[in-house]
């Protein structure tokens, strides 16, 4: 009986030791929020965050037209550079990451919310876990067990991240990523195409990527 309990105990902790595979898709607020979450179970969770773009903050980075027209990219971010929060500091901010500010208003601009966000991977040294312009090109689940293939593409050609005063810290990114694991698919001079496994995929990617403006007569006119 103490052999099979013994056995039993041995097989649990090998279970517990196979780290289990995050792929997290989006690098704004949540996609942050997720994968230091699952970075408090240490040794237990492997997570990658994908992000589109060439910065993190997902809406709270403010995307300047001229700017994506010269460097050919999608437009992602709905705000626009006055922006301020609809909510007070007090609730916008992480639980364990309060916001670094003296100032007494309670409404932060679009800036200051960058600003804090980069703070917040500083802190927590979230950009070892982090891939820049990588769109996800499919997700297929495999099954409960056995977990999910993700074939995603990495842009090689465009990227204005050394010109983003802000984000510099992810101009010299120190992974942590087990690139071996990945399997090429397409390699051009331009991107190169990926498909790899994970047990566990958190769908981070926001609900206002793409703007929208109604349809009010008279709306050219005053503008």
């Amino acid at each position: 009986m103490k052999k099979k309990i013994t056995s039993l105990q041995s097989s649990l902790t090998e279970v517990a030791m196979q780290k289990k595979r995050v792929c997290i898709i989006g690098g704004g607020s949540t996609g942050l929020c997720c994968c230091r979450v699952l970075l408090e179970y240490n040794n237990c969770f492997e997570p990658v965050i994908f992000e589109r773009q060439s910065f993190i903050g997902g809406q709270w980075h403010y995307q300047d037209v001229l700017s994506i027209d010269n460097n050919k990219q999608d437009l992602t971010s709905s705000v626009y550079p006055n922006m301020l929060t609809n909510i007070p500091c007090s609730l916008m901010q992480y639980s364990d990451f309060p916001f670094l500010s003296n100032r007494s208003d309670s409404y932060f601009n679009v800036h200051d919310m960058e600003k804090y966000l980069l703070q917040y991977v500083q802190q927590h040294q979230l950009q070892k876990y982090l891939l820049l312009n990588v769109k996800i090109d499919h997700v297929q689940e495999l099954s409960i067990d056995t977990g999910f293939n993700v074939t995603y593409t990495i842009t090689t050609k465009h990227n204005e991240i050394t010109t983003i005063k802000q984000q510099s810290l992810l101009t010299n990114l120190s992974c942590n990523i087990d690139k071996a694991k990945r399997i090429v698919l397409n390699e051009t001079e331009d991107y190169c195409q990926y498909i790899e496994h994970f047990d566990v995929v958190c769908v981070c990617n926001g609900h206002f990527s793409k703007y929208y403006i109604p349809d009010i007569n008279g709306l050219i006119v005053v503008h």
